[in-house]
């Protein structure tokens, strides 16, 4: 965040500033998932995506670990079987892969992280919402 901030012309305060609230909604945000029941490959594709989005310092060589990332994604996918008919999940786990290129001068990598993050946490709200909803049914 720091970076693009810097890089779209915006002040050194305001870059700070930025990435400093993306620091705060990362820690509130994995928190929240780490105390959750959601599934552990979520907690570790979101742990992986927010050290990355959490260094204001991080360069095109750093996304590899975007790879442990969409490695644990690609885990619950094949234990739940959730990829197979989704085509927009798939794409945003190939625009993570090509994010590790950075041949734009768009904050690319930016981007994707910011998308793999939502989604990874989305995923773990859903299934929240869907254990809790079988754990109603059950006592019914």
């Amino acid at each position: 965040m720091f970076s693009a901030v810097r890089n779209w012309g915006g002040n050194l305060a305001t870059a700070y500033a930025a990435q400093g609230a993306l620091a705060l909604l990362l820690a509130a945000s994995l928190a929240w998932l780490w105390h959750s029941d959601a599934a552990f490959e979520l907690k570790a594709a979101a742990l992986a995506a927010g050290s990355l989005l959490a260094t204001p310092h991080v360069l095109d060589y750093d996304l590899v670990v975007l790879a442990v990332a969409i490695a644990f994604l690609a885990r619950a996918a094949m234990r739940v079987s959730r990829f197979r008919d989704q085509p927009a999940r798939r794409s945003l786990a190939r625009a993570a892969v090509v994010a590790l290129a950075g041949a734009t001068g768009v904050p690319l990598g930016l981007i994707v992280l910011l998308a793999l993050y939502g989604f990874t946490l989305r995923r773990a709200a859903l299934d929240h919402v869907v254990a809790n909803e079988t754990q109603r049914i059950a006592q019914a």
